[in-house]
């Protein structure tokens, strides 16, 4: 017996009545597993909702075409147990009135002799039907299983797909709304959308709103669905604003949707019944992490060996409940998809158990705080930053609840040993806010806790206010302290009193606490507070002492491999010879230090050493640069909210500011201005490094006649003006990559300029190119 032949043979491949959106690339790559002929069983895998069923078809569509393929679909959603799948198999297939032991042989003889694609849909919970299929695929040659399934069938021979979810938006944005629409998500939640409401589409005012609503659904398309039949009653702003109960909004009233797929809570709910108890247990549990944690992390959380811990991470992987992310350092990683996680702390919540487990998860959050916390500032401390950075939601997501629920020892424990990160990744006001209720605590914490918290709030300051706000802690803590036989805590006192704003003040308790700490071999807090010492002495006017301490620091932190430490040292010993007139060395030395710090991320010391480049390019006569890192600068700085600068270094900055007006005129100097308000961190840092010498600058400065530049050139640089890319303008001249980046090379030579930017700022300002 074999399947019909040619016209008389009738598909079953349902046809959906919606469009489909996106996802050529999977369906190219399915399609070529299944056409290698060593591909017979294909299972593509993914959480509920992801789209496998969908995809599946469109995968059958493309072999219906195909007059040597013959293509079956069978879905299993409804059937109660393996026996049922295969009888419901047999009969799709007409095989009737059949014992169950002789399935297998029947189905093998009926497709021996066809090319069949057989498409088999919805097999988690019927998992153990992979036995008979492994059999079935042993007896033909003809024939590949293409399966949908949460999990993969685990038989030999078996090929998994994981199903991604849905492109989003890498982030949200104010810009033109159109190029959202090649992200496959926000195309997918516009087409629903305008099936129920003809007049619906993308636009300034929604385009954001759509896009924050695809990336906190995860690209998940069932879920992007659900939401967008919403969009009857809610527009997208306000759906936004409710998408924290995912799990009760998403929800749909079609009545050809399976039960399963109506509500995201049943879609998962479906998922979490497969489990066995352990793994039930396992999956709530975890679900308290947000964001990518380590394994070791669910490790604690679990309570488990590494080993046991291992093998429920693997299971909840394999049914499609947890994602697999990217190691660190060879470390597993692992995410929850938001409204999957959501479902799971709604089940931890029914079991009484959410106390215990975030107490936990705290716990592990403060060792793996104190474990880091001297990579920090060694010769390691890129790479311990970059791990905190990894999984700073889950850390954090702790240290809330510690604060929250008056877990004080824990919360200074977290809090107390990564401000460092904070420091270096921008976290500036947040983490005075968390540190704030922390060190305001009477608690009698161990000297070494207590130094961290405090020059932790203290090395955050942000404002004025939050300097003079560091005093009078500092005041507090050694007026309660008065007499103590531990020095340690008098040189907290006064390095706190060192970040405040009172310069002769701050000089000599930084200077004292530098001495205590290098009586009792605190290295790292010696060097750190005559690095200190050194700025406040160079804001007093005395250039030697500053120098002197600044040129300690350096030699103290550079033993140990303190990365940030050296580059703050580096950063002072060139401002001492740039406020001597050696402007050579200053540059030098602004950037060595500059590319010493870059691999670290630090926008704040970033910023520092562009406001001091601002000057060398003053001095060096490129009044045009140093006007541009100046905007630059600033607008880094707003965008932090970093306020504070020293009162000697704010009249310095407006003074900078009168001459450059002056020197250029309102007019270009606003032109330039504008031009570096609009850099990027790279960009601004990009400027500063290629500062030249007065002789090599000169050049630049005085211009270049448009004559100079070639008809073709002049094509180019209209292009760079307009920020593209050497491709785009390849692209858009019909020339090679290599030949636009010979005539950029060239353009920057004819003008003087070292960057594409300063070009763009000369031939705006030489009217080089078409307005």
């Amino acid at each position: 017996m074999a399947l019909p032949q040619g016209p008389s043979f009738t598909s079953n491949v349902p046809r959906p009545l919606t469009r489909f959106i996106g996802r050529e690339d999977e369906i190219d790559a399915i399609t070529a597993l299944i056409e290698r002929g060593d591909v017979r069983l294909l299972t593509l895998t993914g959480s509920g909702g992801i789209g496998k069923t969908r995809l599946s078809i469109e995968v059958a569509h493309r072999f219906e075409e195909r007059p040597d393929w013959r293509v079956l679909f069978i879905a299993l959603a409804v059937v109660r147990d393996s026996g049922d799948a295969l009888m419901r198999i047999a009969s799709s297939l007409g095989v009737l009135n059949c014992r169950p032991e002789d399935v297998v042989p029947r189905l093998t003889a009926l497709l021996s002799d066809d090319r069949t694609l057989l498409i088999l849909d919805n097999l988690e919970h019927v998992i153990e039907i992979a036995g008979d299929l492994g059999q079935l695929l042993s007896g033909t040659t003809n024939l590949t299983i293409l399966t949908t399934s949460r999990s993969p069938l685990h038989i030999q021979g078996e090929r998994e797909y994981s199903v991604p979810q849905l492109t989003t938006p890498a982030s949200p944005s104010n810009d033109s709304p159109e190029p959202l629409l090649e992200c496959e998500a926000v195309s997918l939640f516009v087409d629903r959308a305008s099936a129920i409401d003809h007049a619906f589409h993308i636009s300034a005012d929604n385009a954001r709103a759509i896009a924050e609503i695809c990336i906190k659904l995860d690209g998940l398309p069932l879920a992007i669905e659900l939401a967008a039949a919403r969009t009857r009653t809610l527009p997208p702003s306000t759906l936004l604003a409710r998408l924290d109960n995912q799990l009760g909004l998403l929800r749909s009233e079609s009545r050809d949707l399976p039960e399963r797929l109506r509500t995201i809570r049943a879609t998962i709910n479906w998922s979490y019944k497969l489990l066995s108890i352990e793994e039930q247990i396992a999956f709530r549990k975890i679900a308290i992490f947000i964001g990518d944690f380590p394994l070791a992390a669910a490790q604690a959380l679990l309570e488990l060996s590494e080993e046991e811990t291992l093998d429920i991470i693997e299971s909840l992987i394999d049914k499609s409940l947890l994602l697999s992310r990217p190691a660190f350092r060879d470390e597993p990683h692992f995410r929850m998809i938001a409204v999957v996680r959501q479902f799971g702390l709604e089940v931890l919540q029914q079991h009484d158990e959410s106390y215990a487990v975030q107490l936990r998860q705290a716990e592990w959050a403060a060792r793996f705080a104190e474990t880091i916390f001297r990579a920090q500032f060694g010769a390691q401390q890129r790479e311990a930053l970059l791990q905190i950075d990894r999984i700073h939601e889950t850390v954090h997501q702790a240290l809330n609840w510690t604060i929250d629920n008056g877990e004080w020892m824990l919360a200074a424990r977290i809090a107390g040993h990564i401000w460092q990160y904070w420091d270096l990744f921008g976290y500036l006001s947040q983490g005075r806010a968390w540190l704030r209720p922390i060190v305001h605590q009477n608690v009698d914490w161990p000297p070494d806790l207590l130094s961290n918290l405090y020059y932790g709030f203290g090395i955050l300051a942000g404002s004025p206010d939050d300097a003079h706000e560091n005093r009078r802690l500092a005041e507090n803590l050694l007026a309660q302290h008065e007499g103590s036989s531990d020095v340690r805590i008098r040189a907290v006192g006064l390095n706190l009193i060192g970040l405040s704003r009172d310069t002769q003040l701050a000089l000599a308790s930084a200077r004292e606490a530098s001495e205590i700490w290098k009586l009792t071999g605190d290295v790292v807090w010696s060097g750190l507070a005559a690095g200190l010492a050194g700025r406040w002495a160079r804001e007093a006017g005395d250039l030697e002492l500053s120098d002197q301490c600044s040129r300690e620091s350096l030699e103290i932190l550079s033993e140990i491999g303190h990365v940030w430490g050296v580059s703050l040292a580096l950063l002072g010993i060139g401002r001492v010879h740039q406020l001597r007139g050696e402007t050579d060395e200053a540059l030098a030395i602004f950037r060595q230090g500059l590319k010493t710090l870059q691999s670290l991320g630090d926008h704040i010391l970033v910023l520092r050493y562009l406001e001091f480049f601002i000057y060398v390019a003053e001095d060096f006569g490129d009044l045009l640069a140093a006007v541009r890192i100046a905007a630059a600068a600033t607008r880094i700085r707003d965008t932090m909210g970093y306020q504070l600068r020293y009162q000697a270094e704010e009249r310095t900055f407006y003074a900078f500011i009168d001459r450059m007006k002056k020197k250029l005129g309102e007019s270009d100097y606003e032109d330039q201005w504008s031009i570096g308000n609009q850099l990027t961190v790279d960009q601004a840092i990009e400027e500063a490094m290629a500062i030249h010498t007065a002789r090599t600058r000169a050049s630049a400065t005085s211009g270049s006649d448009s004559s100079i530049l070639t008809p073709r050139e002049r094509d180019v640089l209209q292009l760079v003006v307009q920020g593209k890319t050497d491709q785009v303008i390849a692209n858009e001249l019909f020339v090679s990559y290599r030949t636009v980046t010979t005539h950029v090379t060239n353009i920057l030579n004819k003008l003087g300029a070292n960057t594409r930017t300063e070009a763009t700022a000369i031939a705006i300002r030489k009217n080089l190119i078409d307005s």
